[in-house]
């Protein structure tokens, strides 16, 4: 039996985001390396999670987000990142 996963709410705004600034940010967690979002476009596309795939997947998903896997420019890792589709540098 296939079971439904729940996303949480995000309060507004995506965890991407800036508080302070309103921003969009990304952060590399092995090596500390932080994107704005012009900088994080440029960067090597590993692969992306269309959103009709995730809301057929994930209750209450939003059509215009996504999830994009890139690879961080200073040390290679893989950094998968929700975004909004409309979102643009």
């Amino acid at each position: 039996m296939m079971r439904s996963a729940r996303v949480a709410p995000s309060q507004g705004r995506s965890p991407n985001v800036n508080a302070s600034k309103g921003e969009w940010r990304a952060r590399c967690d092995a090596c500390g390396e932080s994107y704005v979002l012009a900088d994080w476009l440029a960067l090597a596309m590993v692969t992306h999670v269309a959103p009709s795939w995730l809301d057929s997947h994930l209750t209450g998903w939003k059509p215009d987000e996504l999830v994009e896997v890139r690879r961080c420019s200073k040390c290679g890792t893989s950094l998968a990142r929700l975004r909004r589709v409309e979102q643009a540098p």
